[in-house]
């Protein structure tokens, strides 16, 4: 007969903590996909340009507003939400090269399902 330490297979402490992996594991799952869909900006995405060494052209991409923060030395652009995220990241990897410090893009996870 195996030996099962302290608790039974049918004791319910012995269920719980056993199953209490799975659990924590599918909150985080289930809490990480809340915050994605949650946290989506669907109007725009919002791109800031930390300490920009000139002027830059964004080419194709259509720009909606253009807010320039002289004091914190960032420029906003907000962006038309029709673009994919993954292609809209890409897109702005030639521009932005060596034209600033660092960028930053804001997610929209909506746009991998259109």
């Amino acid at each position: 007969m195996p030996s099962y330490g302290k608790y039974k297979p049918h004791d319910i402490k012995y269920i719980f903590n056993r199953s209490l992996v799975w659990i924590v594991l599918i909150a985080f799952i289930l809490l990480r996909f809340t915050i994605a869909f949650a946290g989506a900006e669907t109007d725009y995405y919002t791109v800031d340009v930390v300490n920009p060494t000139g002027d830059i052209d964004l080419g194709n991409i259509s720009v909606k507003v253009i807010d320039n923060e002289t004091s914190l030395d960032k420029i906003t652009y907000h962006i038309d939400p029709s673009y994919n995220e993954m292609e809209l990241i890409n897109d702005l990897k030639v521009p932005l090269n060596n034209s600033c410090e660092y960028y930053t893009v804001s997610w929209n996870v909506h746009s991998y399902f259109e």
